[in-house]
């Protein structure tokens, strides 16, 4: 009987700890501000925890401003799951379409030569190849010098179609230069600037193209060169984003079933805000971003990274590109 006494003492005291340590936990929940039946914050609590998350963002997007930051690079580092760009002087948020591929660039593998400024990159899976693109704006082309340079490849603009009077237009060096940088052992592809306003004037863009490529040796890709006039009025202001894409769609399944790979070019405004990435997803993009790093969350396999790089051989600001080629 004692024997059993103690037995059932012991158990007695061991529910009491045990107790004793649930009511301090429970003591200590409802001191944080959490129901202990609903396992809710409490709305003081909440409330609280609100206002020193807000003061703490803020004085972090205040610290951002001293350290020199814009506006524009902060709302990038908040909106995580947006894309942010400006249009019509105020700032958009685009949610990240999830049926898109996403980069295949990592952001610590980009290289940029201290004394040059040219930017490299290299993964396990790619590596870049280094590019120019030119028009008849950069006049006199030393293409020897470009190749001693360091570049193995030119974009060249072969056309475009004027934005106010609609006339297709050859560049008056394509021919000069195509001939000059094949001499020299530089790979060559080419682009239009589209002011399309139907498919059949897209037809018309890249038979012109075709017709213009045919005598030489086109190795890497034909652009089509969609982007916005920032001077001027474009034909294609009061196109629809369905009708700018079926206008691309056509210029690249025209290029593509002659036999060339076809690339789309364009900025962050122009692939997220006037075409419908989904029905182009089948191309690859030529990305324009001047900055250390591309903001930009979809694939692409050519970056232009400057519009006032310098390069032996050519006079005054040329565009820098690299390709990013698969080992």
């Amino acid at each position: 009987m004692i024997k059993n006494s103690k037995k059932i003492i012991a158990l007695i005291a061991s529910l009491v700890a045990v107790i004793l340590v649930l009511v301090a936990i429970l003591v200590r929940l409802q001191l944080a501000g959490i129901n202990v039946f609903t396992t809710k914050l409490s709305k003081d609590k909440e409330n609280e925890i609100k206002t020193e998350g807000r003061e703490e963002l803020l004085e972090e997007i205040k610290e951002s401003y001293n350290d020199g930051y814009s506006t524009s690079q902060i709302l990038k580092s908040l909106f995580t799951k947006n894309v942010v760009y400006l249009s019509n002087n105020r700032y958009n948020f685009a949610e990240i379409n999830d049926n898109l591929a996403k980069s295949i660039i990592d952001n610590d593998k980009i290289s940029i030569d201290d004394k040059t400024g040219y930017y490299s990159y290299e993964d396990d899976n790619y590596e870049s190849v280094a590019g120019v693109d030119l028009s008849v704006y950069q006049g006199d082309v030393d293409f020897s010098k470009v190749k001693n340079a360091g570049f193995d490849y030119c974009m060249l603009r072969v056309g475009y179609r004027t934005y106010g009077g609609g006339v297709v237009t050859a560049d008056a060096n394509f021919e000069t230069y195509v001939s000059d940088a094949l001499k020299n052992d530089l790979d060559v592809g080419v682009y239009f600037f589209t002011s399309a306003i139907n498919t059949a004037e897209a037809k018309e863009e890249a038979q012109f193209v075709l017709d213009a490529i045919k005598p030489y040796n086109i190795t890497y890709p034909v652009v089509v060169d969609v982007e916005e006039i920032v001077s001027g009025t474009s034909r294609q202001e009061s196109l629809s984003v369905e009708e700018l894409t079926e206008i691309v769609k056509t210029f690249c399944e025209t290029i593509e079933d002659a036999g060339y790979d076809v690339m789309i070019y364009s900025n962050l405004k122009g692939f997220i805000a006037n075409v419908n990435l989904e029905e182009l997803e089948d191309y690859d993009k030529w990305f324009a971003n001047y900055d250390t790093t591309p903001y930009y969350p979809y694939k692409f396999t050519m970056w232009q990274y400057s519009q006032s790089g310098s390069v032996d051989g050519i006079d005054g600001d040329v565009d820098l590109d690299i390709y990013l080629k698969e080992k």
